[in-house]
């Protein structure tokens, strides 16, 4: 029900992962990123962390650009005065125009010094910064927003969102290989309470922002791999270990994605992930990711969705591609075998065509069709263990064509043995070259002799 006190199981961070959460982490300015997390218990003792009201969050939100602009007029006396570093801290800041400014004079006594007009106007724009947020302090105490409100929860999402550098580092240079990366490192609450900035740290030790060097498509991949080590830091902490993502890697560049989702496998292998996709393809690799990595798959499709009904939602097809081939075999219709046996063996020898490899002539758009791929799948293994499978295939591999892609008057006389026999000589073909254990298609072991991963399946040369 709406409003409903988050589970304690899932209190300390957002169990589901969208691409606005991306969005909104790229686009907050680091001075208050980290209070995007503010909403959820980081710490250990998540009931003693009370939520913050709408008003109070303002007023500290207020207080954070106060004090950053109080930051940056410092910088800029600083600059004027030759101190370096600037003060960041309100009492170094005073210091620093005591020592620094006034020499040591009472402050009743400044008033009597002139000043350069720059350094006069710096003085007196950080005086209005010192005096913005005194009242914005005075106004969280009549809010009733006392320091350990923000106290337990800040530090407890010191400990949290900053612990995760040597995760972080080592996640981008598994997806990337950026040789010149040496260290990715979150550092919080230097900036203000709330503050999050994220440090990429290159060769011979030059410390800088994803933003300055990164491409858009590498920001994301930072992004994204921070929620994930958060995440994974959480689910050690007692979060419950399930994560969703939610169409949030259609937004990764696709030569790195698959090497994402393969590290996330692995290091959530432990977890429950529900992975939602609207691409056909990403959802194809993403079901070779999980059964070559062994990791249990369930696939669910919602075909359509109206406000009467809801979503109309079904098995996407089972996680073995000559399903719906044995389904066919049920039916009896030998253009509707003929059909789906076409396609199946279709899919085999697309796969084939790179992991044996076999020779293909190009085509514009690189568009194959069976008969683009199937002579050179029978070069390729001919003179295997499986060359008389591959006869009777062949025998049959023009029903494809004739009775099930396309009408042809003499096809109507297709007969359900003929069909029959099409179609369980793909399904032995298809089992001759795809692995029930592994999970993977055969692939060249040496000369012309071809096995899947674990050698569950091979096929051997005959002279």
């Amino acid at each position: 029900m709406f409003g409903d006190k988050v589970p304690t199981a899932f209190a300390r961070i957002p169990m589901s992962l969208k691409r606005a959460d991306i969005l909104r982490f790229l686009d907050t300015p680091a001075i208050k990123r980290g209070s995007i997390f503010i909403d959820h218990a980081l710490g250990e003792d998540i009931s003693s962390v009370p939520s913050l009201t709408t008003d109070q969050q303002a007023v500290i939100d207020e207080r954070h650009e106060a004090k950053r602009l109080m930051r940056e007029a410092a910088a800029g006396l600083a600059k004027l005065i030759g101190v370096d570093p600037p003060p960041r801290d309100a009492n170094d800041i005073a210091e620093m125009i005591a020592v620094d400014v006034y020499k040591g004079l009472p402050a009743v006594d400044r008033i009597r010094v002139s000043l350069p007009r720059t350094v006069q106007a710096k003085v007196e724009e950080l005086d209005k910064h010192k005096e913005r947020v005194h009242e914005l302090n005075q106004r969280a105490k009549r809010l009733r927003l006392p320091s350990t409100v923000t106290t337990e929860r800040l530090l407890a999402m010191q400990a949290l969102l900053s612990g995760v550098g040597d995760w972080l580092t080592s996640a981008f240079l598994s997806v990337t290989g950026a040789p010149h990366v040496q260290r990715v490192e979150p550092f919080f609450g230097k900036l203000s309470d709330v503050s999050l900035e994220i440090s990429v740290t290159l060769e011979g030790r030059v410390a800088t922002t994803p933003q300055k060097i990164f491409s858009e498509g590498y920001q994301d991949l930072i992004a994204l791999l921070y929620f994930l080590a958060v995440a994974r830091a959480a689910g050690q902490q007692g979060q419950a270990r399930v994560l969703i993502l939610d169409d949030v890697l259609q937004s990764v560049d696709a030569n790195i994605r698959v090497a994402l989702m393969e590290l996330v496998v692995r290091e959530f292998k432990e977890w429950q992930l529900l992975v939602t996709v609207h691409d056909r393809l990403w959802r194809n690799q993403l079901r070779d990711i999980f059964q070559r990595t062994g990791h249990p798959l369930v696939e669910i499709e919602i075909k359509n969705w109206n406000f009467g009904s809801g979503p109309n939602i079904s098995s996407a097809g089972g996680l073995d591609p000559a399903d719906s081939l044995w389904s066919a075999l049920d039916s009896a219709d030998p253009f509707v075998v003929c059909g789906v046996a076409g396609r199946l063996l279709e899919q085999v020898c697309d796969r084939l065509s790179w992991t044996l490899p076999v020779s293909v002539k190009r085509k514009r758009g690189d568009a194959y069709t069976l008969a683009d791929m199937w002579p050179g799948v029978m070069k390729e293994l001919k003179r295997t263990s499986i060359a008389d499978l591959l006869m009777r295939v062949d025998t049959w591999v023009h029903l494809r064509n004739a009775a099930g892609a396309h009408y042809n008057e003499w096809a109507e006389g297709v007969t359900w043995a003929e069909a029959e026999a099409f179609g369980y000589a793909v399904l032995e073909f298809y089992a001759a070259v795809r692995c029930d254990s592994c999970y993977q298609w055969i692939d060249r072991a040496g000369g012309k002799r071809f096995a899947c991963r674990c050698s569950a399946v091979v096929i051997e040369p005959v002279s």
